[in-house]
C-alpha cells in the first residue's frame, strides 16, 4: 500500500467512525427497566437506559459514547410509564443523559404517556450537557410543575405534540427549538400552562393553543416565528427578558376581566420586538391586546393590533416604539405615531378574516379582499 493510499484510507475510516451511530429499536409497549429477568423485549425505558449507559439492557442494542449519537426508533403505540420515580431513567421520568435521537412513527400514533403519575418529575427530561432530538411523538400525562417535557440541555422537538399534561406542557432551562409542534390542552399551572421558559427557546411553525393558563411564560430569551398562540385561558405571552414575535398570530387568549394583556404582557424591564404579526380578539380588563409595564419596551413594525375585547387594545406604561406599517382599530390606544401607521381603522376597512388555515403550517387571520392592510406594510 502506498503512503498516499494509506493516508486516504485512514481519513475515510476516521470519517466513517465519526459519522456512525447505533440504532436501538423498541419492540414492546411495556414499562420495564431490565431489573426483571431478561424476557427478550426492548422497551422504551430499556432503550433509554441502553443509550444512557452505553450497554445493552435486555434485548436492546448497546448505546455508544459520544460523539456517537444513538438513535432510538419508537413504533406506533401508547407507551405508558408506570414505574415509580427513582431520580434516573430506571423509574418515573425518561431521563435522557447522553446525545440521542428519539424517532417516533407520528404524533398521532406514537404516544409517550406519564399516566398522570403524581410523583413523576416529567415525562421526558433532558439533562444538562445532553443534545437530544425528538420527532413524531406525542408526550402526555405528566403531573408536576415541570411536566410534559423538561429541558436542561439542548433539545429539538420536530413534528411533536405536547398535550394533556397537568402542570406545564414544556419547561425549558436550556436551549430548545420546537418546529411543527402543537403545545395544547395542558392545565393546572398558573405560570406557563403551555410553556415556561427560563432558557433560550425558539418556536417555529407551531401552535400554543387551548392551554388552561398562560400560553407562554417567559423570563429569558424567546423567539417566535410563524407561530400561533390562540385560545389560552390566560395571557397569550407574558414575561420579561428579550422576546421577539415574527410573522405570528396572537388571538383569542383571555386573561379575564381583572387581568392585563390578554394577548401579550411585557413585564418588569423586559423587551419585545413584534414584526409582521396580528394581535386580535384577545380579552383582558386592561390592555386587552398589548400591555407594557413601566421600564418595559415594545417595538412594533407591520403589525395589526385590532378587534381586541373588553378593554382598549393597548395599555402602555413603558415605552412603545413604532417603526411603521402598523394598524390599530377601531381605537388609537397604542400611541402609534409613524407616518405609515394607520389608527382608528374600522373593522369593515380592516376586513380581518376568521382564524383559519390558508395553506401554511398554522392557522392565521387572513385579510379579506379590500382590506386596508393589504400591501400596507
Amino acid at each position: 500500500m502506498t503512503p498516499r493510499c494509506l493516508l486516504v484510507c485512514l481519513l475515510v475510516g476516521a470519517v466513517a467512525v465519526t459519522g456512525s451511530s447505533t440504532t436501538i429499536v423498541v419492540d414492546s409497549v411495556a414499562d420495564e427497566n431490565g431489573d426483571t429477568p431478561p424476557n427478550g423485549n426492548c422497551t422504551l425505558r430499556e432503550a433509554v437506559l441502553s443509550a444512557n449507559g452505553n450497554l445493552g439492557v435486555d434485548a436492546c442494542a448497546a448505546g455508544e459514547a459520544p460523539p456517537v449519537v444513538d438513535v432510538i426508533e419508537i413504533p406506533a403505540g401508547v407507551f405508558l410509564l408506570i414505574l415509580a420515580e427513582t431520580g434516573d431513567a430506571s423509574g418515573g421520568s425518561l431521563d435522557l443523559t447522553e446525545d440521542v435521537e428519539l424517532t417516533g412513527s407520528g404524533l398521532t400514533v406514537t404516544v409517550v404517556d406519564g399516566d398522570g403519575g403524581e410523583f413523576l418529575e416529567a415525562v421526558l427530561e433532558v439533562a444538562a450537557g445532553a443534545s437530544v432530538e425528538v420527532s413524531d411523538v406525542w408526550v402526555r400525562g405528566g403531573y408536576s410543575n415541570f411536566v410534559g417535557v423538561e429541558n436542561n440541555g439542548n433539545l429539538t422537538l420536530t413534528r411533536c405534540r405536547v398535550a394533556h399534561n397537568r402542570g406545564r406542557g414544556i419547561g425549558n432551562w436550556g436551549v430548545m427549538t420546537a418546529m411543527e409542534c402543537s403545545i395544547d390542552n395542558n392545565f393546572g399551572s398558573t405560570s406557563g400552562a403551555g410553556v415556561y421558559n427560563r432558557g433560550d427557546l425558539t418556536i417555529v411553525d407551531s401552535t400554543v393553543t387551548d392551554n388552561d393558563g398562560i400560553g407562554i411564560s417567559n423570563v429569558s430569551a424567546l423567539h417566535l416565528n410563524r407561530a400561533t398562540v390562540h385560545g389560552n385561558q390566560g395571557q397569550g405571552i407574558a414575561g420579561y427578558g428579550g422576546m421577539e414575535v415574527l410573522n405570528s398570530t396572537i388571538s383569542g387568549n383571555d386573561s379575564g376581566p381583572s387581568g392585563v394583556g390578554g394577548g401579550i404582557s411585557v413585564n418588569l424591564d423586559g423587551s419585545i420586538l413584534i414584526n409582521n404579526s396580528t394581535i386580535t380578539a384577545n380579552t383582558a380588563g386592561y390592555g386587552s391586546g398589548l400591555y407594557v409595564q413601566p421600564n418595559a419596551t415594545a417595538q412594533l413594525q407591520n403589525t395589526i393590533i385590532a378587534g381586541n375585547l373588553l378593554a382598549i387594545d393597548c395599555l402602555i406604561y413603558g415605552t412603545l416604539i413604532s417603526t411603521g406599517g402598523n394598524i390599530e382599530g377601531p381605537g388609537s390606544s397604542c400611541g402609534l405615531g409613524h407616518l405609515t401607521d394607520q389608527v382608528a381603522v374600522t373593522a369593515g376597512d380592516l376586513a380581518l378574516g376568521q382564524l383559519s388555515n390558508y395553506g401554511g403550517a398554522t392557522k392565521i387571520h387572513g385579510l379579506l379582499p379590500g382590506s386596508v392592510a393589504i400591501d400596507a406594510g
